[in-house]
């Protein structure tokens, strides 16, 4: 099943999924929002940083590569083991 999350970004949001949201690899969909909910897409491409403080694990990176559509990002991840995951 993806997991839905929405973060505070500066004065706008991000909005993603991670899919399929299990152990192993993912795919890290990403949207950039203003203020006003308008997509935006940043000078540098974005970088997604995730760890498990619980089990003193990462931080680990991926590059979010455009999509094509403003505002629209996707990345890679493979995910080692479940747990509650800080994003970044």
């Amino acid at each position: 099943t993806p997991i839905a999350f929405t973060a505070v970004l500066g004065e706008g949001t991000v909005e993603g999924t991670i899919d399929p949201g299990t152990i192993g690899d993912n795919h890290v969909m990403l949207q950039l929002l203003d203020a006003n909910g308008q997509p935006i897409d940043p000078a540098d491409e974005p970088e997604i940083q995730g760890a498990v403080p619980a089990a003193d694990l990462g931080p680990f990176s991926a590059a979010a590569m455009g999509m094509g559509e403003a505002g629209m990002f996707m990345a890679e991840v493979n995910i080692p083991l479940a747990g509650e995951w800080e994003l970044a």
